[in-house]
Formats: C-alpha cells, sequence, structure tokens
C-alpha cells in the first residue's frame, strides 16, 4: 500500500515538474510569419531579436564560407544563417526555416539575421526578376537586400576559394562586388576591361559588411569580353579627359609624367597638353597564399618625373558629384625614368579662366590670409589682376605666423573641375612652395599710403599697404567707400574663413569678423590693388581683401557740391556728393528677398546719369515725380565691366523733390497760352457775332444757333487737339526715356572698355606683355562686336519700319541651319547654356525666309539664354501642325511678370524684373515684324515665379505664289 502511495507521489512530482517545460516548449512553437511582415516590425522599433519565427521562401544566394543564404519573398528578403551540421541549400529551392532572430545596426541601418533552428526544403521556382539600377541608387538604405542588376566595366579582380572579388565602375560610380565562384577554372577569361552584368543583393550584415553580393557564375554576365592586360586600353590624351570628351565608364589609357604624389593615393600627371589630379587604385604589396590577382601587379614605387602609363575610367558626372579628378580608379606603371616636368608661368586671372583644362602651372602672388586644417593649408592670394584660393597639401613645420604680405612662388596643377570658382590652384606639398619676400606677423605693419598716392596707381600692385579714411558709406557686399588725404576709394573688406563646426580644429589667419561701422568713423585699413573685372572680388574697387579696425570718429560727413555733367565725365569718383537736376525717369523693381531697387534717371542738360537706391522702403520715393528738379545725395560709383558710372543713393531721405522743374514750366505755360489765344479768339468771334445778331434777332435766330453749334464744336476738337498732343508727348518722353536708358546702358559700357584698352595700349604697350596686349585686342574687339549686334539690331528694325524688309521664302532644309542658328548662339553668350534641340521626323524641307528665320530663332534663343542661370539648359523643339510649323523655344529664366506681357513688343521695352541684365529691348519687336512678313504668329506662355515659353507658328508647308 506504501508503495503504491510513493510511485503515485513520484508520478505526480514527476508530472508537475515536467509540465512547465512542456508548456513553455508548446509556447515557443512559430507560426509561420511573411518575411515583409517580419521586416515590417523590425522598422516599428519592436524589439523583436530572440524571436522565434518561421518564414517559407525562395533562395537567392549562398555564402558558403559564411554559412549564410537569402530568403526571399514578396519583394523583401532576410538572410539566414545555418549550423555547419546543416544540409545547405540550393539557389532556386522553396525552403522553409524554423529559428530565431538576431538584430544587429550595420551602415546606418537594423539588419536581421535568423539563426536557423530547421531548414525544410518544399520545392524549387524561378528566380524574381531583378530590378535594374545604377549604383548612385544602391548606395540608398532602400537598396539594401534588393534583388537587383546593373551593368559595369571590370577594373582588377581577386580570387580566393570560394570568392571572386571585383572592384568595377560606371558612368556613375564604382563600386564591390563579391561573387561565390567555388571553382578557380569557372572564372572568366579576360575578365580585366570586361562589360559585365552582375545580378545580386547589395547586402550590409554584421557579418558580410557592405558589399554587392554576386550569388555564382550565372548571375555574372560577360556582354563584352575585355584584354588579356590591366593596360590594354583604348588611348585618351589629357584634354579629352578633362573636357569629357571620352565616353565614361570605360576604361582609358593615358600617358605622361609623373609630377607629384599626394595623400591617399593620389597623383598628378602632365602632358604636353595639360595636367590632371587621378585617384589610385591600392598597389598589391605581399600576395596572399592560394589568392589569385589580376590587377597591375607590385608596382615600383613611382617618383616625379618619371614617365608614367595609367588607366581609369570618369564616373559621378553630375554638378553635384563633380570631382577634381580626370581619371578615377587608376592602375599606373613606369614606362621611363625622365626629369620633372617644367611648370608654365601664369597669372591669377588666368587661372580663373581655365574652364575644362587643367595646367602644371606656377603662379606667384602676395598672400592676404591663410588657415590650415591637418595637413592642409589654404591660402587667399592676390596679383595685379586677380585672386583665388591655394590648396597646398602635406603641409609640414608647424603653422606659419609671418605671411601677412608675403610675395610666394607655387607649383601645381589648376583646378578648373570643382565647383568653387576661387579655388584655383593645388599644390602638392611643401617642396612646391617658396616664400620669395618675406611677410609679417602683423596684418597693420604694411606701410602707410595716402588715399591719393592709391587713386594715382603710384603703389605696387597687390603689395599690401595701409592708409586711414572716413566712412561714407557700406552696401552688403563687404564694400566700403572712405573719403581720405585728397581722394576717396572704394574698398572691399576681405570674407574670413569658415568658423564652422567641420573647421574648429584648425587655424585660421585673416581679417575677422568685419566690424559694424558707421557713417563718419575713423578707420584704418590694409589691402591689396587689384584691377579684377570679373569674378569673386568686386570689380572697381581701389583696395581689395582689405582688413579694418576702427580708430575713431567724427561729428558730420557733408556732401561734396557738384553737377550731373561733373559726375558724369569722372569728377569725385567713390566720394559723398549732392547734385541737381532733372527727373526724367523713375523705376522701381523687386530685387532679391523683400527688397526693392529704385532707378532715377537725372537730367543735367546735356548728360545724364542714373541714380539708384536698394531697401525695404519703397515708398520714401512717394512724392518725387518724373520732371522734378531733383537734389540727390549719394555716392559716386565708377563704371566697370558690369555697370555704367551712376549714384548710389544711401537712404531715400538723400533724395529731395524742389517742384517742378523750370524747362518743363515754361514749355507747359507755352502749350497751354497757345490753347488760350485760340479759346479767347473763339470767344471774342463769338460776342461780336451776338452783337450783331441783336439787330436781327428774328431773323438771325436760326443762323446765331448754327453758330454757336460751329463755335463749340470747334472748341471741342481744339481741346481734343490739346490732349492728344499732351498723350504724345507723354509717349515720346517715355519712348526718349527708355532710350536714353538703352543707350546708357548698352553703349557707354562697350565704349567705356574700348577707351580704356586704348588708353593702356597708348601708354603702355612698350612695357606690356604680349599676353596682355592679345587680352586688350579681344576686349576691343568684343565690345566692338557688342556694339556692332546692336546696331544691326537697330538697323533691321529700321528696314522694317520703312518696309525695306522683304520676304522671299524659298524651300531649305531646316535641321543644318536651325544647327547653325543655335552654333551662333552658343558662340555669342560664350556657352552659357547648353541648348537641347528636337526636330519632329516629318519635318525636312520647309518653305521660309532664312534671313527673316534667322533673325526670329537668334532673338528669341539669345533671350533665353541671357535670362537663365549659368549651365541651365535651354530647350527648341519643332513640330508640325497642319500646314503650319510650329517652334517652341524654353527656358528656365526669371520668367515674364503679367503686367509686362502687354508691352513686350513695344520698341525699347524692357520688362520691370530684368534688373541689371543687358539688353536693347527691341529683340521681341524684330521677332514680330519678321513674323507678320513671314504670315506667321508668336504665343507667349510665362509665369512670374520663372520659366517661359515663346511658341512661333510659320507657315512652314505652304508653297509661295510665283511672284508677277
Amino acid at each position: 500500500m506504501r508503495g503504491k502511495v510513493y510511485l503515485t507521489c513520484l508520478a505526480a512530482g514527476l508530472m508537475l515538474a515536467v509540465s512547465p517545460r512542456l508548456l513553455a516548449q508548446q509556447a515557443v512553437v512559430p507560426s509561420l510569419i511573411t518575411i515583409p511582415e517580419l521586416l515590417t516590425n523590425a522598422e516599428t522599433g519592436a524589439d523583436t531579436a530572440g524571436q522565434q519565427v518561421k518564414i517559407r521562401g525562395v533562395v537567392l544566394g549562398l555564402s558558403t564560407l559564411f554559412n549564410l543564404f537569402f530568403v526571399y519573398e514578396s519583394g523583401s528578403g532576410v538572410w539566414v544563417r545555418y549550423g555547419r551540421e546543416m544540409a545547405a541549400p540550393k539557389q532556386g529551392e522553396v525552403v522553409e526555416v524554423a529559428g530565431r532572430t538576431s538584430n544587429a545596426n550595420a551602415g546606418g541601418r537594423r539588419s536581421i539575421t535568423i539563426i536557423a533552428d530547421e531548414i525544410k526544403s518544399e520545392d524549387v521556382a524561378a528566380l524574381p526578376e531583378p530590378r535594374p539600377v545604377t549604383i548612385p541608387e544602391l548606395e540608398e538604405p532602400s537598396a539594401f537586400d534588393l534583388w537587383a542588376r546593373f551593368d559595369a566595366v571590370v577594373m582588377e579582380w581577386k580570387y580566393r576559394t570560394p570568392n571572386l572579388m571585383l572592384k568595377v565602375v560606371t558612368r556613375d560610380g564604382v563600386a564591390d562586388a563579391v561573387i561565390a565562384f567555388h571553382e578557380r577554372g569557372a572564372i572568366p577569361e579576360k575578365l580585366i576591361g570586361a562589360r559585365v552584368r552582375l545580378t545580386g543583393l547589395m547586402t550590409i550584415t554584421s557579418v558580410m559588411g557592405r558589399t554587392f553580393f554576386v550569388p555564382g557564375p550565372p548571375q555574372l554576365q560577360i556582354i563584352e569580353p575585355g584584354t588579356a592586360g590591366i593596360f590594354d586600353a583604348p588611348a585618351a590624351s589629357v584634354p579629352d579627359v578633362m573636357q569629357r570628351k571620352v565616353e565614361p565608364g570605360k576604361r582609358w589609357r593615358v600617358t605622361g609624367v609623373l609630377a607629384a604624389i599626394l595623400q591617399k593615393r593620389e597623383a598628378i600627371i602632365v602632358s604636353k597638353e595639360g595636367a590632371m589630379q587621378v585617384s589610385l587604385l591600392p598597389s598589391r604589396e605581399v600576395g596572399e597564399s592560394g589568392t589569385d590577382y589580376g590587377d597591375a601587379g607590385i608596382w615600383s614605387e613611382p617618383v616625379p618625373g618619371d614617365e608614367v602609363e595609367i588607366v581609369g575610367s570618369i564616373y559621378g558626372l553630375t554638378l553635384r558629384e563633380r570631382q577634381p579628378f580626370g581619371l578615377q580608379a587608376c592602375a599606373i606603371r613606369v614606362v621611363k625614368k625622365g626629369t620633372a616636368p617644367t611648370p608654365e608661368p601664369m597669372s591669377l586671372e588666368k587661372l580663373g579662366k581655365l574652364r575644362d583644362e587643367d595646367r602644371w602651372v606656377e603662379v606667384r602672388g602676395v598672400v592676404t590670409a591663410w588657415m590650415q586644417q591637418g595637413g592642409l593649408l589654404s591660402l587667399a592670394v592676390v596679383d595685379e589682376f586677380g585672386y583665388g584660393i591655394v590648396q597646398v597639401r602635406q603641409w609640414s613645420g608647424g603653422f606659419p605666423a609671418d605671411l601677412h604680405g608675403a610675395r610666394v612662388k607655387m607649383t601645381g596643377v589648376s583646378r578648373s573641375l570643382l565647383q568653387r570658382a576661387q579655388d584655383l590652384l593645388l599644390v602638392p606639398n611643401k617642396d612646391f612652395f617658396q616664400v620669395i619676400k618675406p611677410g609679417r606677423t602683423e596684418s597693420f605693419a604694411a606701410p602707410a599710403v595716402i588715399t591719393t598716392q592709391i587713386v594715382e596707381r603710384s603703389i605696387p600692385p597687390a603689395d599690401r599697404v595701409r592708409t586711414r579714411g572716413v566712412v561714407l558709406g557700406n552696401d552688403d557686399k563687404g564694400v566700403l567707400y572712405l573719403r581720405g588725404d585728397g581722394a576717396a576709394l572704394k574698398i572691399q573688406l576681405q570674407t574670413p574663413w569658415s568658423r564652422s563646426s567641420s573647421t574648429r580644429t584648425g587655424f585660421q589667419v585673416d581679417g575677422g569678423t568685419p566690424a559694424a561701422v558707421g557713417v563718419g568713423e575713423e578707420v584704418e585699413i590694409v589691402g591689396s590693388q587689384v584691377d579684377v573685372t570679373s569674378g569673386v572680388l568686386e570689380p572697381a574697387c581701389d583696395l581689395s581683401e582689405c582688413h579694418l579696425r576702427v580708430t575713431g570718429r567724427v561729428v558730420e560727413v557733408k556732401p561734396m557740391l557738384s553737377t550731373v555733367k561733373e559726375v558724369a565725365e569722372g569728377a569725385f569718383t567713390s566720394d559723398y556728393v549732392e547734385v541737381r537736376g532733372r527727373l526724367l525717369g523713375m523705376q522701381q523693381v523687386s530685387a532679391m528677398g523683400e527688397d526693392w531697387r529704385t532707378n532715377l534717371l537725372l537730367d543735367g542738360g546735356r548728360v545724364s546719369i542714373y541714380a539708384n537706391h536698394v531697401g525695404r522702403d519703397r515708398s520714401g520715393f512717394a512724392n518725387v515725380k518724373v520732371d522734378d528738379d531733383v537734389l540727390v545725395r549719394g555716392i559716386v560709383n565708377g563704371s566697370s565691366g558690369r555697370k555704367s558710372r551712376h549714384l548710389r543713393i544711401l537712404s531715400p531721405e538723400e533724395v529731395h523733390s524742389l517742384g517742378l522743374s523750370p524747362s518743363v514750366r515754361r514749355r507747359q505755360f507755352w502749350m497751354w497760352g497757345g490753347g488760350g489765344v485760340v479759346v479767347l479768339g473763339i470767344l471774342l468771334s463769338w460776342i461780336a457775332s451776338l452783337r450783331r445778331s441783336s439787330r436781327l434777332q428774328s431773323e438771325s435766330a436760326q443762323m446765331l444757333e448754327q453758330r454757336v453749334s460751329e463755335r463749340t464744336a470747334e472748341l471741342r476738337r481744339t481741346q481734343a487737339d490739346l490732349h492728344k498732343a499732351l498723350d504724345q508727348e507723354r509717349e515720346l518722353n517715355e519712348l526718349k526715356t527708355r532710350f536714353v536708358s538703352m543707350v546708357s546702358h548698352e553703349f557707354r559700357t562697350p565704349l567705356g572698355v574700348i577707351m580704356s584698352s586704348v588708353e593702356l595700349l597708348k601708354h603702355y604697350s612698350d612695357r606690356l606683355p604680349e599676353d596682355e596686349k592679345k587680352r586688350q585686342l579681344e576686349d576691343i574687339h568684343a565690345a566692338t562686336r557688342h556694339m556692332g549686334g546692336m546696331m544691326e539690331q537697330v538697323l533691321v528694325l529700321g528696314r522694317a519700319e520703312a518696309g525695306k524688309l522683304t520676304c522671299k521664302p524659298q524651300q531649305m532644309d531646316l535641321a543644318p541651319a536651325l544647327a547653325k542658328i543655335v552654333d551662333d548662339v552658343q558662340a555669342l553668350t560664350g556657352d552659357k547654356c547648353p541648348i537641347h534641340t528636337t526636330i519632329a521626323d516629318d519635318i525636312v524641307k520647309v518653305y521660309a525666309d532664312e534671313a527673316l528665320l534667322r533673325h526670329i530663332l537668334n532673338n528669341l534663343l539669345s533671350n533665353a539664354v541671357k535670362y537663365s542661370n549659368d549651365g541651365v539648359p535651354v530647350t527648341m523643339n519643332v513640330r508640325r501642325e497642319g500646314d503650319e510649323g510650329v517652334i517652341e523655344v524654353m527656358d528656365q529664366g526669371i520668367g515674364i511678370l503679367e503686367k509686362d506681357r502687354l508691352r513686350l513688343f513695344e520698341a525699347f521695352y524692357r520688362g520691370s524684373n530684368v534688373g541689371e541684365i543687358p539688353g536693347t529691348g527691341l529683340g521681341l519687336v524684330i521677332v514680330k515684324r519678321c513674323l507678320e512678313m513671314h504670315g506667321g504668329r508668336v504665343v507667349l506662355e510665362s509665369r512670374d515665379e520663372g520659366g517661359t515659353i515663346f511658341r512661333v507658328f510659320l507657315p512652314f508647308f505652304r508653297v509661295p505664289e510665283p511672284e508677277a
């Protein structure tokens, strides 16, 4: 009995002990979950680590090296890690996997791996269709674990069982790929330079890292075989590479002389045609046992002066991704020993004008500021005609403290492919940097001069000098106006180095953040005289790259009394003056942000000048009217390549109206006085008629009514004639204002350029180098050509208005004619914007007057480029509608305001939003006249916020009637 009780208790105890385990085991039996659901749970932030799951999908890839395979379902996938005792599935098998999840953070994203407890093979399925992608798309987090494919060119490879590792390039970028190859003999022959199609997964896992994983040989497709050697590639020249005339995403071979080796496996290659910076592939140092290589082998370290051969590729061509390299991912080998290349002497001005062509150059200049970040020394340098930033790599020897005003000589490669216009030169290391004339440790220790010496150009160009003056005014471009000893100056303050978080670890020497100075403060400045016409520095400044400190203050700054004629002829440049003149015209247009630009045209008798003000107070000029006699105070701005001579108004309170101009009053007196005499004569005649009619009231009543009616009608006609005359005069005044404005802007500027260049050639021809003489002659030629183009527009319009412009349509080939027009416009605009042309297939032969068609499209395309930002494309499309041809010219420029569109085809009229963009206001008038002669028409579509379409309709397919 006791035994039975004991057994019963023992059984009960075992049941109690075992039952929790059974319950727990039953609780962890996983239910089937889809892979998209599993990934969605992880993305929501739920803690899924250690969760028991069961998934089903098709096996896309297998890595036996890491005991991993990838399971794919409904557009999503997950990696599975299996034990070495488990049988590995095959690609294409449909498997059911039970196991637990493991989470890891890799590459900024949450990655899930399933640790398999059980793997069941159920079926075989076809692999899904991969999605075509680009390398930049693969870099996006959304592309990770995506079944994808892309085409690329193999630059080098390495094989170690069981993986083949490739470095490949496309026109978009470079990538590393790993292919599961279990047999060395399966590697394709001539793999170097082969164009291949890779299908696989861009993965980031804690085991495999970040790579494009290709499951096996079937996913490596040879589209075009490569070559036996890594240097067997088509030859290209340095200019072809730098000007991007070679196809990106392919291998190209370039021969040149090694000028320098930089850090991070970068080199500078020089040829007779130019230079370029290249990035190199890492050199293989020691071969691993059991590893096969398809690379350039162990390189003998090249030294400057060696003639070398490199093979590389171009990729990353968008503006956002522009690189300073000509070729990238390059292999290099020494062809023969040689001597270091001789640099080409070059000025900063010429260096800044290089586009898509780098040179190995020697540059001299004066240091105005410098900064060091690690081993990179950046210097702001000026010479007589230019400014730029020079980067010296691998700087050693500590931070320099005595470069203020130092004259230096630097050898390096120009930086034409960089986006920032001021980055001009890359110097490889300190060996290529030489101080010719020592500098100072203190900026304000520069030699002192008076302002008259600066204005008279009697100081050495680019040298740092120190002077004093009283502040007259400033603007938002860092420009100050000073009145010193005998002359006034326009100076530009130096823009300091950035003190952002990324540069806090460096050392900066510059003029510091410019102090907020007010009118009347006495200041001391240090700067350099640089004659620039364009670029980063403001043109027409007496001193540039200036450092400033406040030394005192005066009570009041009084204006210099002057006349419109004196200012127009060159007096009081950069000084604060007061002038009086008649207001010929006033224009207010929206400037940047909330600002308004107010332009006043002042008449001083035989000459006129512009006065302008930029600010938010638009209503400050409400009391000033056209034809008023006005008193204006402002700073005289000298003419430059961008602007003509004008007054800069500091505030609206500096403009005062003195009432209607006396000349206008005299004109109105004679106009209204003559009308009054006519009216008085009519009234006297009417009174005499009344007296005579009083004698014969009954007989002449009807006659009197008739005469009164006649006199009343005559009075009305006289008044109507007076009003018509006034309207005509207003219209003529407006036309005159627009014409004077056009002449002032468009003719005086090139004339000023011609005069300046002629004066230089006349007085300094024997001292100017040939390059400078050539540049001055090119400036004269460009200005003359510009004036000729404007005169051509005026003459064409005059011929049209006089009826001497004829239209003689003839059959012509449209495509070559349009190509010639586009080439002419590109040349005239300096390739500012690309012009894309498309012509419908059904348009070949058309009937048109080619000369008139050229006038139409030249003006439309030139306007589209002129009012667009640099590099933004302009599009011209041609199609057929019935017997008419339709030409659409589309741009993404500043647009045409709605209020301007009705008057846009009037002579000399320009849109109110054009600002300082030059123009005559005749182009669209010529377009309209030429279209009317063709029997065509034009339709305009534009938006205030930007973008314009001109749609031209021409009877291209109507056979013209023969002339009588």
